[in-house]
């Protein structure tokens, strides 16, 4: 997962950049955190279950903006 990636939610919106992928002790994703500056004023960091599917370009979210709104960093 490229660092600038577009971070997408659910629902089609763009919520942000991909700033960091924290990996486990296994090198699995564990989170994403997501730097503020589009839809919110504050970093999210999302836990890989919230992530539906990602490229080299995009990460697109199983949660909608609202929902993802809730995982301040």
């Amino acid at each position: 997962l490229p660092k600038g990636s577009d971070v997408a939610s659910a629902d089609g919106h763009k919520v942000g950049d991909l700033d960091e992928v924290e990996l486990d002790g296994d090198a699995n994703v564990e989170a994403i955190v997501v730097r503020a500056g589009f839809l919110f004023h504050h970093d999210l960091r999302l836990p890989a279950a919230e992530i539906s599917e990602f490229d080299d370009k995009k990460v697109r979210l199983k949660v909608t903006k609202d929902a993802a709104e809730a995982h301040r960093a």
